[in-house]
């Protein structure tokens, strides 16, 4: 599979995005759960 993405065109820069992209949103959904649960225990 990892051969596979490493043949096509944008083979590093995409998966890398993907990634970074990934942790970008589960960073997002973590501030987000956090001010919540903060709202909620006031």
């Amino acid at each position: 599979m990892i051969q596979v993405i490493n043949k096509g065109p944008f083979h590093g820069i995409t998966f890398h995005a993907f990634k970074f992209n990934i942790v970008h949103l589960f960073r997002i959904m973590f501030q987000i759960i956090q001010s919540t649960l903060f709202h909620f225990n006031k």
